[in-house]
């Protein structure tokens, strides 16, 4: 996937050696990490800055990542949300998923490369689904153009009896 030094990625989690050693590998890998050490702070980055994800634990002081997942769904549900989380419960797991979550990272994890290859897919996923949406947009609107064009014809040509 081609990057950009433009997209950016926040990490929201507490363990700041943790969030520090993600913050560092996403740089490694041509993408700008924005740091957060909970999910109220997490929240106003996102606010101020609309990163193109957000990787969060589950489990943080102040506000969970639940309840950012829920914000930022609710403000922002095209931006995908990667829980990364040490909890890895089946019901952590099926609510983060029903709250908007594109993906669930259970912690430790072991491969640096197998977390960037999660955040690279979700990315693409996400610019394949906007793109796909703007393209349908601009269908809608030149069906909705000749349907118009259609029936202004038919007006200005069709004869009374």
């Amino acid at each position: 996937m081609e990057n950009n030094n433009k997209t950016k990625i926040l990490i929201a989690e507490d363990d700041k050696i943790l969030r520090k050693t993600v913050a560092w590998f996403i740089a490694q890998n041509d993408y700008i990490p924005l740091e957060a050490e909970d999910g109220h702070e997490a929240l106003k980055i996102f606010r101020q800055v609309r990163p193109a994800l957000i990787l969060t634990d589950l489990q943080m002081p102040v506000m969970s990542g639940f309840a950012l997942l829920q914000a930022v769904s609710i403000e922002s549900p095209r931006t995908p949300v990667i829980i990364f989380s040490g909890a890895g419960e089946k019901h952590d797991v099926i609510s983060a998923l029903r709250y908007g979550a594109v993906d669930y990272i259970s912690k430790p994890v072991e491969d640096a490369d197998f977390l960037m290859d999660r955040i690279e897919k979700a990315l693409l996923k996400a610019q394949c689904r906007d793109k796909s949406e703007s393209e349908s947009d601009i269908g809608v609107w030149s069906f909705s153009h000749a349907a118009i064009e259609t029936i202004q014809f038919k007006k200005d040509h069709t004869s009374t009896l």
